[in-house]
C-alpha cells in the first residue's frame, strides 16, 4: 500500500520514508497529520524490505575505479560511482574464446543510443519481445534470474529485465554503476499486469513519472502510481496459496512448475549455542513454564545502530566505545543492526522489561526473530500454541524483521557470540557462509508436519491481522516445516506471444522455451555463495559460476536450433533467375504479338476479334508479364509499389474486356434465340471498361497512400551452422503491407469477375463451332481462372514455404498465365492469318485465267452494285451478304461455312469499308453504332447430316438462300422487315439490283467453292 523510494548512496540505500523512533530520540520530518496514521505508517514500512545488497565504488575519476572500469555519473542520483564490468556482457568478459566475443543485446533499461556507443548490440529483429523477470528480495532468487539474463541476453539474443515492484529499485545483472536494491518480496500484481499488458515496455513511461514524483517527495496519494509488471518469477516458496490458486484457475498463471531447488524454513540456532545448550534444539527443551526464564535470560533483545545511540551510548555515539565508532548519518544507518561494510557498529543485543522475570514472572519471554508478516511464516503461532516463551519485537504487528534486518542480526550475534534464535531457510548465501563455522545455522525441530496440520493454519492476511487471536490461528495448525520443491510462475499469456502464428518460425523467440527448462539446485546455489564469499561482488561471482559452467550448466537450456546467426541469402537463385527470365521472354513475346496484329490488324481473322479489343488484352498482358519481371527482382520499397501498380492494372486491362465482350455474346446469342433486335453501343461497351480500370486507379492510388507495399524481411531457417555452432537463418526479402487487405481484395474481385465469366462461357459453349471465338474465349476465361485461384493459394499459406519463394512463385504464375493467355487467343488468330494467305495464293494459281477473269469481273460487278452507298461491313468465313441501313446492319447469313482463305469468297464476304462495322463471329456483325442480328437455324430437311441456315427474307418477295438455290416466291410475312417496321421503300432498287448480280454470279461462286473444298481436302 505504502511506497519508498530507494535511492543508492555511496553503496547504502538512503529510504525516503516516515518514520518515528518510539523513545522520542529522534524524529524525520512528518507528513502525515495524524499520530496514530503516522505511527501505523512507521510500522508498516519497517517491514518493508529496505537497502542495498552489496556496495557500489563512489569516484572522482577513472583512477578511483579498479581495473577496466571507468568513473561515470548515475543517471538517477546524478553521483559518480565506477562503472559496471559487466555492463557489456558477462561470457564475454570472461570466457576467453571467439565463440563468445560478441556484447550483450540491449533492453530497455539501457540509455538511448547504448548501441551506437557499443555497449551492446541492437537485437535481432530489432522488435524482439523483451522479458521481464521478477528479482524477489533474497540472494538465492536474485542469483537465479541474473543467471536467465545473462542466457536469454547473452546466448539466445532475447532483450531481459528485471522487475522489483519499486519505481527506483534497481537490480538489472547490467546495470550501469552496478546498483543492488531491493525489491518486494512476494508481487503476484506484476504477473498479473503482465498478462494484461503483454509488454511491459508500454508501461515504461508511466513508471518512470511515478518515479520522478517519489524522488521528489510528492506524498503517494498525490502522486502518479507505479505499475510493476512481469512475465516471470522464480524461487516462489508457497504456491498452495488461496490468490495464486484462483490466478492459475482463471488462466492469468500456468500451472506452477518445478524449479529443482528443495527449500526449508524453520528455527535456527548458532553452532556455539547448540553445543552449550543442546536442549534448545528441539522444542521439548524450549516448552513450558519451567523454561520459560531461561529462555528470557538467553535470547536477548537485538538493538538497532540508532537505538543502541540514543538509549544504551553514554555518548551518545560521539566517540568509539567498543560497539559503535559513531552514530548512524542517515536514515538507513538508524535501523541497521550490523554494519558490515565499515564495521562502524557491531550489534548489540540487551535484556528489555519484556526480558525481566522478576518483575514479570508470568509474560516475560525470550527474543525471536521473525519473518516480516508478509512472508510464510508461522513463529508467532508455534511459539504461543506450543508454550514457548519467546516473542519478537521487531515494528511489524508479528514481531517481525525486515530481510536485511535479520541478516545483519545472525551477523551481530556472530560477532559479539551472543545468542540468538531466528527464523530462517536455506538453500541461502548467509546460511551457506557459516557452514563450518562455530555460527554455523543449527537447526531446532519442532512437531512433525501433516496434513491436517497444514490445513489449518493461518492464513496470509490473518499473519499481519492486527489481532492477536487471528494471528496466531488454531492450535492444529501448529507444526515444522516440511522440506519442498520451490516453484516458477509464467503468466500464461507468454507462450501465446512468442508462438504466435503470424511471427515466423525462423524468428521467433525461445524464451519461453528456456524458462520452461530453467531449474536450479541447492548444490549450484551454494557453489554460487562460495564464490561470493571469496570475490566480495555478487555479480562477479555469479558471472564466474555462469563462465565455469557454461558447457555443463547454461547450454542444457538452450532449445535446439538456438542461438541463431542471421545471414543475408541470395536473393538471386535460380529461382530468381528463372522467373525473371520467363517474364521477360513473355515481355518479348507479347511485343511480338502487338506487332503482328498491328501489321495485319486488316486481317479477317484479326479484324473480326475487333483491334481494339485485342490492344486492351496486349496492353494488359504486357503489365502483368512486367510486374513478373518486378517480382522476380530483389525487393525494394519503389519495386514492390510498381509491382503492385503493374499487376493489378494488367489484370484489370486483360479481364474486364474479357467479361464485358463474354458478356455481349451472351446478350447476343439470347436475343438471337428470340428473333429479337439488339442495340449495344461501342461506346456503353468501352465505358464499363473504363469505369472499372478507374476504380482500380483509385483503388491502387488508396493503398499507395495508406499502406504501401514495402520491402520486408522474410527469414528462412537452415540446418546450417556456422563455426561456433549457431544456426543459419537466411534473411530475403519480399514485398508486403501491414495489412493482407490491400493484396487480396483485387484478386478475391478478378476471381469474381472469372467465375461470372466463366459462368457466362459455360453457357455459350454449344454455339456455332465456326464462330471463331466460341472455343478460344472460353477456354482463356477458365485458364484466367485456374492461375488466379494458384495466386490465392501462395498468399493463404497453403503450401509451405517462406514469402520470399512465394513471391517468386507468383511471378511464375503471372508469366504463364500471361503466355496461356497468348497462346490461347491470340496465336490462332494469328495462325489463320498467315495460313489464310498461303491457301489463298495457292487456290487461285490452280484456277484457269478465265475463271479468275470471271470472277474478277464478278467482284467489280457485285462492288459497282453497292456503289455510291458505303460499302457493306465484312463477316466472320461464312460469307455473307451485308447492307447497312441508317447506322445499323442487317446480316445475312449462308451456311455451311466458306473458308475465308478463298480470295474469292474473301471478297464476296469483305466488299465494303471496315472502318464502319467490323463482323464480330459467323453470325453477328459490330458495328460502329449498334448490333442486329436477323438468324433462324434450320435443318435442311433434303440431307440429314447437312445443316444450313434459312436467310429472313429482307422484303416479303426476296430470299437468300445457300448454294445459288433463289426462290423470290418464298417469305416470311412476319418478319418482312428485320427490325419490325414498315418497309423502306428507298431500300428497294439497292436490294433488287444486288439480288440481280447475285444470281448471275451464283453459279461462279459454286464453282469457286467446290475447287476450296477438293483444295482443302488435299491440303
Amino acid at each position: 500500500i505504502l511506497r519508498h523510494a530507494q535511492h543508492s548512496q555511496n553503496g547504502k540505500s538512503r529510504v525516503v520514508k516516515h518514520t518515528m523512533m518510539v523513545n522520542g530520540m529522534l524524529f524525520t520530518k512528518m507528513q502525515h497529520r495524524l499520530g496514530a496514521a503516522l505511527a501505523l505508517v512507521a510500522i508498516i514500512l519497517s517491514t518493508l524490505p529496505k537497502g542495498t545488497w552489496g556496495q557500489r565504488t563512489a569516484c572522482a575519476s577513472d583512477e578511483d575505479c579498479p581495473g577496466t572500469t571507468t568513473c561515470i555519473a548515475d543517471q538517477d542520483l546524478g553521483e559518480r560511482f565506477c562503472s559496471n564490468p559487466f555492463r557489456s556482457g558477462c561470457l564475454q568478459n570472461k570466457v576467453k574464446s571467439a565463440n563468445f566475443n560478441k556484447i550483450r543485446v540491449c533492453n530497455s533499461d539501457d540509455p538511448e543510443g547504448a548501441a551506437k556507443q557499443g555497449l551492446c548490440r541492437t537485437p535481432f529483429p530489432a522488435e524482439a519481445f523483451e522479458i521481464r523477470l521478477f528479482s524477489l528480495n533474497w540472494d538465492s532468487a536474485r542469483f537465479q534470474v541474473w543467471l536467465l539474463q545473462i542466457i536469454l541476453s547473452e546466448l539466445l539474443d532475447v532483450p531481459t529485465t528485471l522487475e522489483t515492484g519499486h519505481s527506483n529499485a534497481k537490480i538489472n545483472f547490467y546495470h550501469p554503476t552496478s546498483a543492488l536494491d531491493a525489491g518486494n518480496s512476494q508481487d503476484l500484481e506484476a504477473l498479473i499486469n503482465g498478462d494484461q499488458v503483454g509488454d511491459c515496455r508500454v508501461l515504461r513511461g508511466a513508471n518512470r513519472l511515478a518515479a520522478l514524483d517519489e524522488i521528489n517527495g510528492v506524498p503517494h496519494e498525490e502522486g502518479r502510481p507505479y505499475t510493476s509488471c512481469a512475465h516471470f518469477i522464480s524461487e516462489v516458496w508457497d504456491t498452495s496459496l488461496d490468490r495464486t490458486q484462483d490466478l492459475v484457475f482463471r488462466g492469468v498463471l500456468e500451472p506452477p512448475q518445478a524449479l529443482g531447488v528443495l527449500g526449508q524454513e524453520g528455527w535456527y540456532i548458532p553452532k556455539f549455542l547448540a553445543q552449550k545448550e543442546p536442549a534448545l534444539l528441539s522444542y521439548l527443551g524450549l516448552q513450558g513454564q519451567e523454561n520459560r526464564q531461561k529462555l528470557a535470560e538467553t535470547f536477548k533483545r537485538p538493538t538497532t545502530w540508532g537505538e543502541y545511540c540514543s538509549l544504551v551510548s553514554k555518548n551518545n555515539c560521539s566517540a568509539p566505545d567498543g560497539v559503535a565508532t559513531r552514530a548512524p548519518e542517515n536514515d538507513w544507518e538508524l535501523d541497521r543492526m550490523f554494519d558490515e561494510e565499515n564495521g562502524a557498529y557491531i550489534g548489540h543485543f540487551r535484556a528489555t522489561a519484556k526480558n525481566n522475570c522478576t518483575l514479570f514472572p508470568e509474560n516475560c519471554t525470550g527474543h525471536i526473530a521473525d519473518y516480516p508478516c508478509g512472508w510464510s511464516s508461522y513463529t508467532q503461532a508455534q511459539a504461543y500454541h506450543l508454550g514457548i516463551a519467546l516473542s519478537g519485537d521487531g515494528p511489524a504487528p508479528s514481531g517481525g524483521y525486515s530481510y536485511f534486518q535479520l541478516r545483519e542480526l545472525w551477523l551481530a550475534a556472530n560477532a559479539t557470540k551472543e545468542n540468538v534464535i531466528m527464523q530462517w531457510w536455506s538453500p541461502e548465501a548467509l546460511y551457506q557462509n557459516f557452514q563450518g563455522t562455530d555460527a554455523e545455522f543449527v537447526r531446532v525441530s519442532l512437531p512433525a508436519p501433516s496434513q491436517e496440520c497444514l490445513r489449518y493454519r493461518v492464513s496470509p492476511g490473518e499473519r499481519c491481522s492486527e489481532n492477536f487471536e487471528d494471528r496466531v490461528g488454531d492450535p492444529r495448525g501448529v507444526c515444522d516445516e516440511s522440506v519442498r520443491p520451490l516453484s516458477k510462475l509464467v503468466i500464461s499469456r507468454l507462450q501465446r506471444i512468442l508462438d504466435d502464428d503470424s511471427i515466423p518460425e525462423a524468428i521467433r523467440s525461445p524464451a519461453y522455451e528456456a524458462l520452461s527448462m530453467f531449474s536450479f539446485s541447492e548444490l549450484q546455489l551454494d557453489e554460487i555463495f562460495a564464490l561470493w564469499k571469496d570475490l566480495k561482488d555478487p555479480r562477479d561471482a555469479v558471472c564466474t559460476w555462469a563462465a565455469e559452467n557454461l558447457d555443463l550448466y547454461l547450454k542444457q537450456f538452450v532449445p535446439y536450433q538456438y542461438p541463431r546467426v542471421y545471414q543475408n541469402g541470395d536473393e538471386m537463385g535460380v529461382l530468381s533467375s528463372v522467373s525473371i527470365s520467363l517474364g521477360s521472354a513473355t515481355v518479348l513475346l507479347v511485343l511480338w504479338v502487338a506487332c503482328l496484329v498491328y501489321r495485319h490488324q486488316k486481317e479477317s481473322a484479326i479484324r473480326l476479334a475487333q483491334v481494339e479489343f485485342l490492344a486492351l488484352l496486349l496492353v494488359g498482358s504486357f503489365f502483368t508479364a512486367s510486374s513478373s519481371i518486378l517480382a522476380g527482382s530483389p525487393a525494394t520499397d519503389g519495386t514492390c509499389v510498381a509491382e503492385m501498380w503493374f499487376v493489378d492494372m494488367g489484370y484489370t486491362l486483360g479481364l474486364v474486356p474479357l467479361t464485358v465482350k463474354i458478356g455481349a455474346v451472351h446478350r447476343i446469342i439470347a436475343a438471337s434465340e428470340r428473333h429479337q433486335r439488339l442495340n449495344i453501343p461501342r461506346s456503353r461497351l468501352f465505358g464499363y471498361v473504363a469505369l472499372i480500370c478507374a476504380l482500380t486507379i483509385v483503388f491502387l492510388m488508396l493503398c499507395t497512400l495508406i499502406d504501401p507495399p514495402q520491402k520486408t524481411a522474410s527469414y528462412t531457417l537452415t540446418e546450417d551452422t556456422v563455426e561456433s555452432g549457431e544456426t543459419i537463418v537466411e534473411k530475403q526479402h519480399f514485398c508486403d503491407t501491414d495489412s493482407s487487405v490491400w493484396r487480396l481484395i483485387p484478386i478475391l474481385w478478378y476471381m469474381v469477375l472469372l467465375f461470372i465469366s466463366s459462368v457466362i462461357a459455360f453457357q455459350v459453349r454449344n454455339i456455332r463451332s465456326d464462330f471463331s471465338e466460341s472455343r478460344s474465349l472460353p477456354m482463356l476465361i477458365y485458364s484466367h481462372f485456374i492461375f488466379a485461384v494458384l495466386r490465392l493459394i501462395t498468399y493463404a499459406d497453403v503450401v509451405d514455404g517462406d514469402d520470399f519463394t512465394m513471391r517468386q512463385l507468383r511471378s511464375l504464375i503471372v508469366s504463364s498465365d500471361t503466355l496461356a493467355a497468348i497462346a490461347i487467343y491470340f496465336m490462332p488468330k494469328i495462325v489463320d492469318t498467315f495460313r489464310g494467305k498461303e491457301q489463298q495464293t495457292q487456290i487461285l494459281g490452280e484456277q484457269p485465267v478465265e475463271t479468275r477473269k470471271g470472277y474478277e469481273q464478278s467482284s467489280a460487278v457485285l462492288k459497282s452494285s453497292l456503289s455510291p452507298q458505303k460499302q457493306p461491313s465484312p463477316h466472320a468465313r461464312e460469307g455473307p451478304l451485308v447492307s447497312e441501313r441508317e447506322g445499323g446492319v442487317i446480316a445475312c447469313l449462308s451456311s455451311p461455312p466458306i473458308s475465308d482463305l478463298s480470295k474469292a469468297i474473301e471478297d464476296l464476304s469483305s466488299t465494303g469499308s471496315i472502318g464502319d462495322s467490323i463482323a464480330y463471329g459467323p453470325n453477328i456483325v459490330l458495328p460502329g453504332t449498334a448490333l442486329t442480328m436477323a438468324t433462324e437455324k434450320t435443318s435442311r430437311q433434303s440431307s440429314p447430316t447437312t445443316s444450313s441456315t434459312r436467310i429472313t427474307p429482307l422484303y416479303r418477295d426476296t430470299t437468300i438462300v445457300d448454294d445459288s438455290v433463289v426462290d423470290k416466291n418464298q417469305g416470311d410475312p412476319e418478319l418482312a422487315n428485320i427490325d419490325g417496321s414498315k418497309k423502306d421503300d428507298d431500300m428497294k432498287p439497292l436490294v433488287s439490283s444486288l439480288q440481280e448480280q447475285v444470281l448471275e454470279q451464283q453459279e461462279t461462286i459454286a464453282l469457286l467453292r467446290k475447287q476450296l473444298r477438293n483444295a482443302e481436302e488435299k491440303h
